[in-house]
């Protein structure tokens, strides 16, 4: 869902000599300033009864074609959605099918953040809080190498 990138100065040789473990330490810091900060906006922004959304935001380390990035998702079951405990069969008897991402805090957070037919006042709250935290993501990052490039007497 977020994405930041940082531009660091450093040579192709650096980065190569870099492992996956000392990528991992720079981002992490950053990646749990943008889990307190998504979690303090759904805070913020919306009324919680359970405050399941609210700690649902978690930082993920992925790698993909030799890249490590953090990914931060909203993890878990909403104990409040319409495919919940609640209600297993739609209105008309039927079951409803159930798929990967129903009944998530992901799609409710989503659904929060654009919309739906029912909740017409889109908030755009997860795109305002990336917008706003993205400069001090950044900072964290880049302090976070510089440290590496002084421990490697760079």
């Amino acid at each position: 869902m977020a994405k930041f990138y940082a531009n660091l100065d450093a040579s192709l040789l650096i980065l190569s000599q870099m492992t996956d473990e000392n990528k991992w330490s720079i981002l992490q810091p950053a990646a749990e300033i943008a889990k307190t900060a998504f979690s303090d906006a759904v805070q913020d922004t919306f009324q919680q009864h359970t405050g399941a959304l609210a700690k649902s935001p978690v930082a993920v380390q992925k790698t993909k074609d030799g890249t490590v990035f953090a990914l931060i998702q909203l993890k878990g079951k909403h104990p409040k959605s319409s495919t919940g405990v609640r209600m297993k069969k739609d209105r008309n008897g039927k079951r409803r099918k159930s798929g990967r991402y129903s009944g998530t805090n992901a799609e409710v957070g989503y659904f929060l953040n654009y919309g739906t037919p029912r909740i017409t006042n889109a908030t755009h709250w997860y795109e305002n809080t990336e917008e706003k935290i993205a400069p001090q993501v950044q900072d964290e990052i880049e302090k976070g190498f510089n440290a590496y490039l002084e421990e490697q007497n760079l």
